[in-house]
């Protein structure tokens, strides 16, 4: 749970200071809930200059506040579209359901009105629907930073990195064939094993993870200091 909160801590922080948006975040995924995603897709057309399809309106929404049916009705297609259409460019959301983005309440009508989706009682949802709601967002917010914003790391711009030396901008046939990494995610742990190992070199390694490899702050200490140098970075 300390986790999940803080990397939601994280993201509250980063969407404030990253996207001049009048739709600022003070709690991550609250806010993006009760204004039903519209700040992941003002993040999506921010990163790509386009927003998804299939957003609901503000008026469409209002007009059937009254209506539990309709109203899950617009907010489940909403999402399962925004969910499509995020798979399609490339986005891994298997584990999220569109049911699982919407509040605590809607969560609880939506299972009442369809019993078969999930054999769950009340108490039990509103002990698990806080881990749900922040993975399930979490994971939609880091896909879109993913296919967006991650994919702009292409062979072709490794080859013109400042710092690097074209011995070491090469791609391996092994960086291709990754089924963990994409090619994006195995050029950074390929610039990160060569800047660490540029400045450790009694000491060299190969970063191979994002989590482990990065979790005692060597190899973002390493990467300031190459390209800073020591003095700068002290």
């Amino acid at each position: 749970m300390a986790n999940l909160e803080q990397n939601c801590d994280f993201i509250q922080r980063w969407y404030n200071s990253t996207l001049e948006s009048s739709n600022t975040m003070q709690a991550f995924p609250m806010d993006v809930i009760t204004m039903h995603g519209s700040q992941i897709y003002d993040l999506a057309h921010y990163l790509s200059g386009k927003r998804p399809p299939g957003q609901a309106s503000k008026a469409a929404l209002q007009a059937n506040a009254q209506n539990a049916k309709d109203y899950l009705k617009i907010l489940i297609q909403q999402y399962e579209d925004l969910i499509n259409f995020l798979k399609v460019n490339g986005a891994h959301l298997n584990t999220v359901r569109p049911e699982y983005l919407l509040s605590l309440s809607d969560q609880n009508k939506f299972l009442k009105m369809n019993p078969k989706e999930e054999n769950m009682k009340p108490k039990t949802l509103e002990r698990v629907w806080p881990y749900l709601a922040m993975e399930s967002w979490l994971t939609v917010f880091y896909q879109v930073l993913k296919i967006y914003y991650l994919n702009r790391v292409t062979p072709k711009s490794f080859k013109n990195l400042p710092g690097m030396p074209p011995t070491e901008t090469s791609i391996e046939p092994n960086m291709t064939k990754s089924n963990v990494y994409s090619v994006p995610e195995t050029i950074l742990l390929k610039w990160m094993t060569y800047h660490y190992c540029r400045v450790n070199p009694m000491h060299p390694k190969v970063v191979t993870n994002f989590s482990a490899d990065l979790r005692d702050g060597l190899v973002f200490a390493a990467l300031i200091r190459s390209h800073y140098g020591e003095a700068q970075a002290l």
